[in-house]
């Protein structure tokens, strides 16, 4: 028997602790809706490559981004990086830009209202 990683999660109900015991989670329910096609055969590719189940692939990959460090971008760094982008853009990408940037908007506004 193959005695498992520190941490390593076993399933999507049980963990393997610093003590090396298995300790009961607790799990919800989540439900992902609309999920792009590219995606989910991305997701079912990956978990056919790992052999485990597409709940289970899914379960792993969000334990893994849940783990990681973000890095938190203050206001003063993000309006610099908008800076040095709005450099590099030439007049015409400028405006392409802001014509995506007023039609997302109008996109989000709608699905707000229906």
């Amino acid at each position: 028997m193959v005695t498992p990683k520190r941490g390593k999660v076993l399933s999507p109900r049980f963990r393997f602790d610093s003590r090396l015991e298995i300790q009961k989670m607790k799990t919800v329910p989540l439900t992902i809706r609309r999920c792009p096609e590219d995606v989910h055969q991305a997701l079912k590719s990956r978990a056919k490559t790992n052999r485990r189940s597409l709940n289970n692939e899914a379960l792993t990959w969000l334990d893994d981004q849940a783990k990681r460090k973000q890095k938190v971008v203050t206001g003063r760094e993000a309006a610099e990086i908008l800076r040095k982008a709005w450099k590099l853009m030439t007049p015409q990408e400028h405006r392409e830009f802001g014509n995506d940037v007023e039609a997302y908007v109008k996109k989000v506004r709608h699905e707000r209202l229906h």
